[in-house]
């Protein structure tokens, strides 16, 4: 496309391509345009000065104004109405200035050819056009030269925009880097558009409804947003929405690491109160920050080459607040309680109400470890049942030495 002009109202104007030199080139041989040939001169004579140049010389001096429109230099496809033509400087001789509509595509980025023919304005013109025209694959190939000449961001946003006219953008890596990487770098406007992109593509329909499924679900790419989007219910007996341990989603990416993790304490959830549940898992922002799909996979850069290991980030890589949930899992450290809303007994940090609303301690430092719980033996915890069984005993014995 040509300049571009977006008004107050985004609409897009798009201007003709018109690079027009301002350094013509001349042309060897011939002197002049105003003249014509005098048969009584026997030559040319010139217009203006009345000078006559006999036939045959050792170079012509007039040349017809339409052959000299057809002489520009071979740097694209050029406009012959809008030539330009020096006519009257003798010594140097024509000068032919061309406005090109386009121009070679080997020549775009040979900046030193390009010096010699045009303006540096003009030249920059030329080489951001060839970047909003390029496809995706071009764009992505001259990245560096792009950069240069769009910067960053309206490089990314060339980029992104060209792929979001495709309704099969996850399958090209260029696609893939550049939608991944404004989302991890939380890259202004364009990251709410990249994550809309991503949500619309794993959800479905306008990406809004978190339960919804669209043609991505099954897919590695969203196997971050499967997590955050299910996770796992509080209370599963009473739960409206769908999550991970449901039949038909147990197997979705993303799934698998949420039902790992959390699977021990769901396996007590009938012993804790449904307050108590909401309250661990509010204590959580994002369940899928539980998942390494989220913490590690999605914030790791897509390989444009080999997408295969792609995953869709849904936050900056600068939010680090993952929650570790190796809880009321016997075979881990106490150390690995760190980051995480229970225990590893699954005792509640703080104290803990009969509803199960009292507070719950979240974070610290890597030494810190789970409050101790000491298990009461068998005899402390039936010492009131064993204390009245041996004073029923007593009393029997007495009872029987008085029959004797």
């Amino acid at each position: 496309m040509g300049n571009t002009i977006t008004t107050s109202d985004t609409i897009e104007v798009v201007l003709p391509k018109e690079y027009a030199q301002t350094k013509g080139q001349n042309w060897s041989g011939y002197r002049e345009i105003n003249c014509r040939y005098d048969p009584s001169c026997g030559g040319d004579i010139d217009l203006g000065h009345r000078n006559c140049v006999p036939s045959p010389a050792k170079f012509r001096r007039c040349v017809n104004a339409n052959d000299a429109k057809k002489k520009c230099k071979d740097l694209g496809t050029w406009d012959e109405t809008k030539t330009v033509l020096d006519n009257n400087d003798y010594n140097s001789g024509v000068r032919v200035s061309c406005t090109y509509t386009s121009i070679k595509p080997e020549l775009i980025w040979n900046d030193n050819e390009l010096d010699k023919y045009f303006d540096q304005d003009v030249k920059q013109r030329i080489q951001r056009d060839a970047c909003k025209d390029y496809d995706i694959t071009q764009l992505s190939s001259n990245e560096s030269n792009c950069k240069r000449a769009l910067g960053d961001t309206e490089y990314l946003s060339t980029i992104i925009n060209k792929c979001e006219k495709r309704s099969d953008w996850y399958t090209n890596g260029a696609c893939l880097d550049s939608v991944t990487s404004v989302v991890r770098n939380d890259t202004p406007i364009l990251a709410g558009k990249a994550k809309t992109m991503i949500t619309k593509y794993c959800r479905g329909g306008d990406g809004s409804n978190v339960q919804g499924m669209g043609p991505g679900r099954s897919s590695t790419l969203c196997a971050c947003l499967n997590a955050s989007d299910f996770g796992f219910a509080i209370d599963p007996t009473r739960n409206r929405n769908s999550s991970c341990y449901d039949d038909d989603k147990k197997n979705l990416p993303g799934c698998d690491q949420i039902i790992l993790k959390t699977a021990p304490f769901m396996s007590k959830s009938k012993d804790i109160t449904p307050a108590t549940m909401s309250v661990v898992q509010a204590s959580i922002s994002d369940v899928g920050l539980i998942t390494n799909w989220c913490t590690v996979d999605a914030r790791t850069a897509c390989d444009s080459s080999n997408t295969e290991g792609c995953v869709f980030p849904l936050k900056s890589n600068a939010t680090r607040d993952e929650r570790n949930f190796n809880i009321c899992n016997p075979d881990v450290k106490q150390g690995a309680a760190k980051n995480s809303p229970v225990s590893i007994a699954c005792k509640f940090y703080g104290s803990e109400t009969e509803s199960g609303t009292g507070p719950v301690k979240i974070g610290g430092d890597d030494n810190e470890k789970p409050p101790i719980v000491k298990e009461e033996s068998f005899f402390s915890k039936n010492k009131w049942f064993i204390g009245g069984g041996i004073c029923i005993l007593l009393l029997f014995i007495i009872f029987i030495i008085f029959l004797i």
